[in-house]
């Protein structure tokens, strides 16, 4: 459960802070002013209004507390080994300084973590390479200063800037004797750089259900801590021991990186699952052109994208060099920047047919840049996950092209519908109504691949059904088991099982598995509890991957963008409202229910601001919509159908528009208010 005094505390400091919000350093600012649509929300907003933040309570080694913040609630370090850890009660990270006196010598230990599993001496992992991130250290001699001690105030060095955290553990070394009081602590936070007010969000969500409106919020707070400055990613190649995080990321700006205690680079799935995040919750579209075009950048002269961009510059995956291939449609769709893409149409197509060509005699892709997210099944042949990319690549694609008005679409179609045919005869297995991993391996029925197939509608009503059904058998009460990752919940493949959900109309089963395990990692005490963690074990620690991270649970990132899929589930599928053409030009209203009684939100393009509503009305057999999009813009509205009604009466601005079975509407943009009673 949200530890509440906890969470009043942490607002209470923020709303006192004195600091005004302001873009970090010498980074231009490029974001808006303030949100696009203020409201009552706005109290769960996890995003600090300012970047120094100082801790919002004390605890000792046992994380027994201490006090709230407070040099008086701080008992003085003394002797060697003592340790307090200070607790800022969400995901921070940034540069921190501490003031403190001392009389002695010694040093002072600073260590960090995400989580309270892993606090004390040693920082949690973040360097990827073979040996302990370790401790930063400061020293102290005897000297003549304040009552016949030495005033001292250390500020961590940009370098060693921490990229996430939530405690800090702060200790003494001595060999004599050494007594320090600390007197202020603050972090400056480098999150979403470019923006001076980090909370003028450009989007919102609002429902009946406060653990879902909780759990959007702490989403798009997880996609800001990813946004960083261009100079400071992970060194590559990674550390033996120790950190540093004054790479460049190579980009003309801040970028959306994968992770922000770690990683801290351009992966392109992760960008994938986090653009349509950014693009809804925040409308930051510079920051999402700065990082696509970074992967366009690096684009070998056969048309393959990077599996990671600069700094790493690594290549060798098919399926991330697809998920660059569909973020580029997100882009175009929420941001309307064709000038961009015609200048990089070229690009586009020689990426596609990097894909495309790779479809063999089979009639299947056949994957042979192996490299993934970190799934342990097969990732190489026909595989399950590398046909369902290609298939919406070839639809996206299509789509793509006729806004481009080039005729290669048509092609594409063609190619898809077949793909779809193969994909069936070959990989799907009957006896569970379910694609195998690959057409080679049946060790089991992915579910990334699977989930996939409903995102992309690329199977008939039944065969979704089955997925569906099947899919929700591997469920647990924290989180979807993921079968190509053996005793593993995985947030980004969650992130297209709850899309899939939706996308075939099963509202009520995806928000059942958001509030699994969204809902459990956010009120996980153990965790930041308030941005969501790249995975977990079925038994619920953190040991994700542990087969090939080593570090006990403690390399584990927990505040990653492909963890926020459910901004984008509940805006575009529950709220219903999404563009259908670039900017929002065209836009599609197809408000699902699930268990809700009423729901609201919306996102902003450089058309204007996109906002809907619904409530059920009439004890059940009725409802109210209403709608408020760009007046120069089009959009056609699908109302729910109730299980047993036939006959719906339907007014559209107080004119009846249905008296029947149909309810889809075409409607112009501008405002409008809907009534239907079954």
């Amino acid at each position: 459960m949200v530890n509440f005094p906890l969470f009043a505390a942490i607002l209470a400091a923020l709303c006192s802070s004195i600091a005004s919000a302001e873009c970090w350093r010498d980074t231009e600012c490029d974001g808006p002013a303030q949100a696009a649509f203020p409201g009552p929300w706005e109290d769960g907003f996890f995003v600090p209004d300012t970047r120094t933040l100082s801790p919002v309570r004390v605890l000792d080694g046992d994380l027994r507390q201490l006090g709230n913040w407070s040099p008086e609630n701080i008992p003085n370090l003394s002797s060697n080994g003592s340790l307090y850890i200070f607790d800022w009660g969400l995901e921070v990270g940034g540069v921190v300084t501490i003031e403190f006196v001392a009389n002695g010598t010694g040093s002072l230990g600073i260590a960090f973590s995400e989580t309270s599993n892993f606090t004390g001496y040693m920082s949690d992992e973040s360097n990827g390479g073979s040996g302990h991130d370790g401790a930063l250290y400061t020293d102290i001699s005897t000297s003549t200063g304040e009552d016949g001690q030495t005033v001292y105030k250390y500020t961590v060095p940009d370098d060693k800037a921490r990229g996430g955290f939530r405690y800090l553990s702060l200790y003494t070394i001595t060999n004599s004797t050494l007594d320090v009081s600390v007197r202020n602590m603050t972090v400056e936070l480098p999150f979403h750089p470019n923006w001076g007010n980090m909370r003028a969000y450009g989007g919102y969500f609002h429902s009946s259900d406060d653990l879902l409106n909780r759990i959007w919020y702490g989403a798009a707070f997880t996609v800001q801590t990813n946004i960083m400055p261009t100079n400071t990613a992970r060194v590559f190649p990674c550390l033996d021991y120790g950190w540093e995080n004054n790479a460049d990321l190579d980009t003309d700006g801040p970028g959306l990186g994968a992770g922000n205690k770690r990683d801290r680079a351009v992966w392109a799935a992760d960008f994938g699952m986090a653009l349509r995040s950014a693009a809804i919750a925040l409308g930051d579209m510079n920051t999402l052109k700065r990082s696509l075009q970074l992967q366009y950048n690096v684009q070998q002269t056969t048309g393959e994208l990077p599996w990671v961009p600069p700094p790493i510059n690594i290549f060798g995956s098919d399926t991330y060099h697809m998920a660059t291939l569909l973020a580029t449609y997100d882009y175009i769709l929420f941001s309307g920047d064709t000038d961009w893409l015609t200048q990089r149409w070229d690009k586009f197509m020689l990426g596609m047919s990097f894909a495309r060509q790779k479809i063999d005699s089979s009639g299947l892709i056949n994957v042979t840049g192996g490299n993934n997210w970190g799934r342990t099944a097969v990732s190489t042949g026909h595989t399950t996950d590398g046909n369902m990319l290609l298939y919406g690549c070839l639809l996206r694609g299509a789509e793509m092209s006729s806004w481009m008005n080039d005729t290669i679409g048509t092609q594409w179609l063609a190619q898809a519908e077949t793909l779809k045919q193969a994909i069936l005869e070959r990989n799907w297995d009957p006896s569970v109504g379910a694609f195998w991993n690959t057409e080679e391996d049946h060790s089991n029925h992915c579910q990334d691949g699977n989930s996939m197939a409903l995102y992309w509608n690329a199977v008939d009503k039944s065969h979704a059904s089955n997925i569906s059904n099947y899919l929700s058998t591997q469920w647990t009460p924290i989180g979807a088991s993921c079968s190509e990752l053996p005793g593993s919940i995985v947030m980004y493949t969650e992130g297209y099982e709850i899309k899939g959900h939706l996308a075939v109309g099963h509202s009520r089963r995806a928000l059942d598995l958001i509030r699994r395990s969204w809902g459990w990692n956010l009120e996980n005490p153990y965790g930041t509890e308030s941005t969501f963690v790249e995975g977990y074990n079925l038994d619920g620690s953190w040991r994700y991957r542990d087969d090939s991270y080593s570090k006990n649970g403690s390399y584990t990132a927990h505040a990653l963008g492909w963890s926020t899929g459910p901004v984008d589930a509940l805006n575009s599928y529950i709220i219903g409202l999404r563009p259908s053409r670039p900017g929002g030009e065209e836009w599609i209203l197809e408000p699902q229910f699930g268990d809700l009684q009423s729901a609201e939100g919306g996102f902003t393009t450089p058309l204007g601001k996109f906002s809907s509503g619904w409530m059920l009305e009439h004890n059940g057999t009725g409802f109210s919509v209403w709608l408020n999009t760009p007046e120069e813009t089009t959009g056609q509205i699908t109302l729910p159908q109730f299980a047993g009604a036939r006959h719906y009466q339907v007014t559209l601005d107080g004119q009846t528009v249905v008296n029947g079975s149909s309810i889809t509407i075409d409607v112009a943009g501008g405002k409008h208010q809907i009534s239907a009673k079954y």
